[in-house]
């Protein structure tokens, strides 16, 4: 697990017109469960914080990363900390290129 609350990639392999990502086994509950139980609103306020602190730092790299499927199913709390995960459509960003960032992911 990161410090910066993004799971650590193990490998990525470029296949033909896609990527496989591989990441980090992370033991813990998906934000949408615990959501699900009810949060006080100390606890949605940790979280949320938690999660813009993270979103904040993948802009902030050198390229941008974009994940493009943000959700509360790939977000999970380990130990009470917020791990970001599920990279596998996530984009550099380019901005001679707006439709890097498009929109995709899950519907809805």
């Amino acid at each position: 697990m990161e410090d910066d609350g993004i799971v650590h990639i193990e490998r990525i392999e470029e296949r033909e017109s896609s990527f496989l990502v591989w990441e980090e086994h992370l033991s813990g509950e998906l934000l949408s469960d615990v959501c699900a139980r009810g949060l006080s609103s100390q606890q949605a306020d940790a979280i949320f914080t938690q999660m813009l602190t993270i979103i904040h730092t993948l802009h902030h790299l050198d390229p941008p990363i974009i994940h493009r499927d943000l959700k509360p199913e790939n977000f999970m709390l380990v130990h009470g900390v917020v791990i970001l995960f599920d990279f596998d459509i996530a984009k550099p960003y380019d901005s001679a290129c707006q439709k890097r960032s498009t929109i995709v992911g899950t519907l809805g």
